[in-house]
Parts: C-alpha cells; sequence; structure tokens
C-alpha cells in the first residue's frame, strides 16, 4: 500500500450529479452502513 492521500467515492450516475450540482458531499454514522466490512476494512487501512 502506498502512502496516498486519495479518498476514492462510489456512486451511482444520479449520486455523482447530485454531488456536483450540491458541490458537497454526505457522510453517514457508520451505524447505517449497509455492510458491516465498509468500516471493518476502512478501519484496517488507517491502522496500516
Amino acid at each position: 500500500m502506498n502512502n496516498s492521500k486519495i479518498v476514492y467515492h462510489y456512486t451511482s450516475l444520479e449520486g455523482l450529479i447530485g454531488i456536483i450540482n450540491s458541490q458537497r458531499i454526505w457522510a453517514t454514522d457508520i451505524l447505517y452502513l449497509n455492510d458491516a466490512s465498509e468500516f471493518k476494512y476502512s478501519k484496517n487501512i488507517l491502522y496500516e
């Protein structure tokens, strides 16, 4: 793993258009994620 400062955000085309139009990206509480592994994966990356 390199030390890149890039953050990726996966979304639909509708989501991308919404982000561009509003110039905002909304975040949600990790307790509401539909896949618990999303948090575990991110946490492991941060600890590396």
